[in-house]
């Protein structure tokens, strides 16, 4: 029988989020992994991983790229 915490990590998926525009103290080009379940969750929580979680509400400013193999 599977916990609960295996069920709830089967969707997820690793995330590079990057900075693509300067946003705040955000630089460009700053890369960070997640994992999430979708583009959306990936964008929220790398905003948050680099120091800014406001960056999730300016468009164009992050982009969330799947990972094949997490390093």
């Amino acid at each position: 029988m599977k916990t609960f915490k295996e069920i709830r990590n089967e969707g997820m998926e690793f995330w590079t989020v990057t900075v693509e525009k300067p946003i705040n103290k955000l630089k460009k080009g700053q890369k960070v992994v997640v994992k999430a379940r979708n583009s959306a969750e990936a964008l929220k929580k790398g905003a948050k991983n680099l120091g800014d979680p406001k960056a999730f509400d300016f468009p164009g400013g992050l982009k969330a790229v799947k990972d094949k193999y997490p390093k």
